[in-house]
């Protein structure tokens, strides 16, 4: 499964909601360098894919972790927002799980699937990188056939 086929997928299925509004994949460094026309809330695909491979079954088995983004207090203009940090992280975490559950139907679509929807790894933070920025990440694994093999 290509690096970039995957990162199409997750543009797609951007594309068919309403929440999120951008999408970037790059370094976790680069979360500020992203240029001004950065529309917030987003999802963040941080670069630099692991994961097996399997030559038997010629199969593969990666680890994804996506970041969904919000800018704490304001808006993309800058003017002041009334929401709490906890409001702002169950936006994040219902939304990406409604996110996740959509780009699951895409990966199998295309051949792959995530392993396990029933459990996966989340995680909350606020002030990263900025002191504008909450996060809410999700960390899961897809499985797919090699289309190189």
């Amino acid at each position: 499964m290509k690096v970039q086929k995957r990162s199409n997928l997750v543009r797609e299925t951007l594309d068919d909601q309403d929440f999120f509004k951008d999408f970037r994949y790059g370094w976790r460094s680069d979360v500020n360098n992203n240029g001004d026309d950065t529309t917030f809330p987003r999802i963040f695909f941080p670069a630099s894919p692991e994961g097996t491979i399997d030559y038997k079954t010629k199969s593969f088995n990666t680890t994804i972790r996506l970041t969904f983004e919000d800018l704490q207090g304001i808006d993309n203009y800058g003017a002041d927002v009334e929401k709490s940090q906890q409001e702002y992280w169950d936006e994040l975490l219902d939304n990406g799980v409604k996110f996740i559950q959509n780009l699951n139907t895409k990966f199998k679509q295309n051949g792959m699937s995530i392993l396990d929807t029933s459990s996966m790894r989340y995680d909350t933070n606020s002030n990263v990188a900025n002191t504008r920025l909450i996060i809410a990440w999700f960390e899961f694994s897809i499985y797919g056939k090699l289309d190189c093999i």
